[in-house]
C-alpha cells in the first residue's frame, strides 16, 4: 500500500497497541511486540517497563528504527531516547490518562505511568 500520513495515525490513535518491529541485537532477526502508545499533538511516544530491560527497548538502543503498526496503519519511525525527568513524568501522566481512561487499568495495575519513555520520530 501507499506509505502512511498523519491522518491516518490519527484514525487508529485510540486504539490500545501498536505493533512495533525491532531488529533483534543480537540476532538481527525482526521481533515483532505489541506494546502501548500514545499520540499527542502529533507526537508518538511508547514506554518502556522493567527499567528499559525491555527485550524491544535494548534493540531499540542498538539499532533505532523501527516499525509501526495500529490495526490496518504502518509506518517507519526511528527512537528518540527521553532522559529529561519532567518530559518523562509529562508523557507518563499522558499513559495513565488514555490507558486508566480506557478502564484496562486493572489488567496493567502500576506499570501504566512508569518506564522508560521514548519518543519515535515519525516520517511526516
Amino acid at each position: 500500500g501507499k506509505p502512511a500520513t498523519r491522518a491516518d495515525l490519527e484514525k487508529v490513535a485510540t486504539q490500545s497497541e501498536v505493533e512495533i518491529t525491532t531488529i533483534g541485537r543480537k540476532s538481527g532477526q525482526p521481533h515483532a511486540k505489541p506494546i502501548w502508545f500514545v499520540y499527542d499533538q502529533g507526537h508518538f511516544y511508547v514506554q518502556a517497563g522493567k527499567e528499559g530491560k525491555s527485550d524491544w527497548y535494548l534493540n531499540l538502543k542498538k539499532n533505532p528504527q523501527l516499525t509501526l503498526k495500529i490495526a490496518t496503519v504502518s509506518f517507519t519511525g526511528k527512537a528518540k531516547f527521553i532522559d529529561d525527568p519532567k518530559e518523562t513524568e509529562r508523557i507518563h501522566d499522558l499513559f495513565s490518562s488514555k490507558y486508566i481512561r480506557a478502564r484496562v487499568s486493572s489488567l496493567i495495575g502500576s506499570s501504566v505511568g512508569r518506564g522508560k519513555a521514548v519518543e519515535i520520530e515519525l516520517p511526516f
